[in-house]
């Protein structure tokens, strides 16, 4: 494929990703519970449709932390302007490169290692809304810098609400990789696109909101969909 930043930006990021990867699912093999039941792999509790929701919330949501951004004037300087001036124009092999080293692959790794070894592993003792928290943090503290941390610490608590009412990972990795794969094309082929400014941004956050609501209320008894309890898990 030869060098370029661009793909040295994907390989660099491929290196990460698998080294998070493997943490997650070492540790998972070390538990005394099964690994797929230990970091959520399981199918969860949420038909198609409202994991297809939240995806769309999630979407939304980072619109809307993008305009913050924009409006804020905190984008230059930051890994998001970095990586979406190496983005545009990609087109052919780096495009497909950089969707799966910079789309799908940190959708599943990433989920592994926060909302699946992290989060799963705390909610018997800080509780789910406590164990969504710390993940959070943990998926802010893996981007480094102060901006995009922040932009990932509260998309990680969407992530994690989904996750939870779920009681699987599935939904969330669904959600980050649908959100990083858009991200990642729309960055290439519309570079000229900007972020939405103050109305954008409530009319994104009320969206994402209302797609959380609709497909985490609670359901009725009939339906069997209850969130299991989790054993205590060292």
């Amino acid at each position: 494929m030869g060098s370029s930043p661009l793909r040295d930006l994907c390989i660099g990021t491929l290196g990460i990703e698998g080294v998070l990867c493997m943490v997650a699912l070492g540790a998972a093999w070390l538990s005394r519970r099964h690994w797929i039941d230990r970091l959520g792999l399981a199918p969860g509790t949420l038909p198609a449709r409202n994991c297809a929701l939240l995806a769309i919330g999630t979407v939304a949501l980072s619109l809307a932390l993008d305009g913050v951004i924009e409006v804020a004037g905190l984008r230059a300087g930051t890994p998001l302007e970095e990586f979406a001036q190496l983005l545009a124009g990609a087109r052919g092999v780096d495009l497909a490169f950089a969707l799966l080293a910079l789309g799908l692959v940190p959708g599943f790794a990433e989920e592994l290692l926060c909302r699946g070894l992290v989060q799963r592993g705390l909610e018997a003792r800080l509780g789910t809304a406590g164990a969504v928290v710390v993940a959070a943090l943990c998926f802010g503290a893996l981007h480094v810098d102060p901006v995009h941390g922040g932009f990932a610490v509260l998309l990680g608590l969407y992530l994690g609400v989904a996750a939870a009412r779920a009681d699987s990972i599935r939904a969330a990795i669904v959600c980050h990789a649908s959100n990083n794969l858009l991200a990642v094309y729309s960055a290439a082929w519309w570079p000229e696109l900007r972020p939405p400014g103050p109305l954008g941004i409530g009319l994104a956050a009320a969206i994402s909101l209302t797609c959380l609501w609709c497909a985490c209320r609670p359901w009725p008894a009939r339906s069997g969909l209850q969130i299991r309890d989790r054993s205590v898990d060292s």
